[in-house]
């Protein structure tokens, strides 16, 4: 999740799910989840939506940002943190160690509220 800059993804080719949830209080969407299986197609995720991919099959996909990175701006939380509410598929997955050692969605959410951007 992050607070100011939005993603835009694009699967050039194999299969992944992403996983969306909405943490902008003041959206009508708000706490509102989705999975998209993707074969192809763009993908662009505003500030304040957690998100996460799950690739199932081999492929390519294109990150691009509206802003240059920086660390301060990237959130993380548990991908199969209950609370999250997004069934990933996948059973022994390969994680960054930011990603293994993230905390509870309850962690993001206090870091999110707390932080104005």
């Amino acid at each position: 999740m992050h607070f100011r800059h939005t993603d835009y993804l694009v699967v050039l080719s194999g299969r992944f799910i992403f996983g969306l949830r909405d943490l902008r209080r003041e959206a009508g969407t708000f706490g509102r989840t989705t999975m998209l299986d993707m074969t192809g197609g763009a993908l662009l995720i505003p500030p304040g939506v957690a998100h996460g991919f799950h690739c199932v099959e081999a492929g390519s996909l294109v990150y691009g940002l509206t802003h240059n990175w920086d660390i301060e701006d990237d959130l993380a939380c548990r991908w199969d943190d209950p609370d999250l509410d997004l069934p990933f598929p996948a059973v022994d997955p390969i994680l960054s160690a930011r990603d293994r050692d993230a905390g509870s969605l309850q962690e993001l959410l206090t870091r999110f509220e707390g932080v104005s951007a």
